[in-house]
């Protein structure tokens, strides 16, 4: 189980090219199904939200980072009919209030926690009215409605608190199968790891497009060979992510 938190700001990493694809910047819920059904990703100097993670293309959400088999499971928002209907639906858990089926506010949400193999919200941790300290986390299955800025609770959902959520908490279908989580030797800081292995792929690739700097000065052309200089050159332009995301192996 993770928090939002422990979530957002991580790096998406691609298994096949080992490509770091950007950097979670939300995540997309479902209120019918109390999913959490796609992941946002921003890329530096690109428009965030123009790019999708679906949760059934995680293959693990680690520590360090979020994992999916190739660079081809980011897609554009555009693509995704779905994606954009529960953009429009706008239900965020965070700083929903709290509602009891009899009426009573009782606070609002400070945090959710997320089962990260299926993308199940499983609780929802209560900030009392007037307090400073959350009073522990609400079961999902303890929650009615999950609405537009407010959620409605069993009455009796005081009595189900728990500090922590665990799978005696949920309602898990256990015909679901579960990701795999890839493990592997790290040589102690894994993004550095990740960020040598990309560059080592990169190297011989072919650019599949013009990138140019923000004054317009060309970094790379259409057709040209990936070197370590023109690797040297996308970072400094804080272009690098653009240019992992346009290469393909060279004929």
């Amino acid at each position: 189980m993770k928090t939002s938190k422990k979530i957002i700001g991580l790096p998406v990493f691609s298994i096949a090219e080992v490509l770091n694809l950007g950097i979670i910047k939300n995540l997309l819920f479902n209120p019918d199904k109390g999913t959490i059904d796609f992941m946002i990703l921003e890329f530096q100097n690109v428009f965030p939200g123009n790019k999708l993670v679906p949760y059934p293309d995680i293959v693990g959400v680690g520590d360090d980072a979020v994992m999916v088999k190739n660079k081809d499971k980011v897609v554009d928002f555009s693509s995704i009919p779905a994606a954009q209907d529960l953009l429009e639906k706008n239900v965020k858990i965070i700083n929903s209030k709290i509602i009891t089926e009899k009426g009573t506010f009782v606070g609002q949400v400070s945090e959710m926690i997320i089962d990260e193999e299926t993308g199940e919200v499983t609780g929802c941790q209560w900030m009392p009215n007037g307090e400073e300290q959350p009073a522990g986390y609400i079961p999902a299955k303890r929650v009615i409605t999950f609405g537009r800025e407010i959620i409605v609770v069993d009455k009796n959902f005081k009595q189900y608190l728990v500090d922590e959520i665990s799978d005696n908490d949920l309602e898990l279908n256990t015909s679901k199968s579960k990701p795999k989580i890839v493990t592997g030797n790290t040589n102690g800081d894994p993004l550095k790891f990740f960020e040598k292995e990309q560059n080592e792929y990169l190297i011989g690739q072919e650019c599949t497009t013009i990138i140019t700097d923000a004054a317009g000065q060309v970094l790379v052309n259409a057709g040209d060979t990936i070197t370590p200089e023109i690797i040297e050159l996308a970072i400094a332009a804080d272009k690098y992510v653009e240019l992992t995301l346009n290469v393909t192996e060279k004929n």
